[in-house]
């Protein structure tokens, strides 16, 4: 009986955790090197089909205007970041990053500004 308490334990430990684990849509940072935007966020391979970066030149709150943009890049599961060449015009920048599990869904991140 110990013997299998302790294997659901570990069960839960290892494979429960991950399966519930949320997103952390405030993990996205992005950095200006003089040439380009480098965005990073924290990946969740198991629970994201793809991620998909988002910039615009102006300030946008609503989830509906961010989703009227098209997306700059759409990449894979596995992928923690995104090079993104701007034009040197001293503007301001704001990314988000948009996780899906299906083709249907999908949740933004916060707004990162350069």
């Amino acid at each position: 009986m110990k013997k299998f308490i302790l294997s659901a334990v570990l069960f839960f430990t290892v494979c429960g955790s991950g399966v519930n684990a949320a997103w952390n849509p405030a993990a996205v940072r992005a950095a200006f090197d003089g040439t380009n935007v480098t965005i990073n966020w924290q990946p969740l391979t198991y629970t994201a089909s793809n991620y998909s970066v988002y910039r615009s030149g102006v300030t946008l709150a609503a989830d509906a205007d961010w989703n009227a943009l098209t997306a700059l890049a759409t990449v894979t599961q596995a992928v923690d970041s995104y090079v993104d060449a701007v034009p040197v015009t001293y503007n301001s920048y704001f990314y988000r990053i948009k996780k899906y599990t299906t083709a249907l869904d999908g949740v933004f991140s916060s707004i990162e500004a350069v």
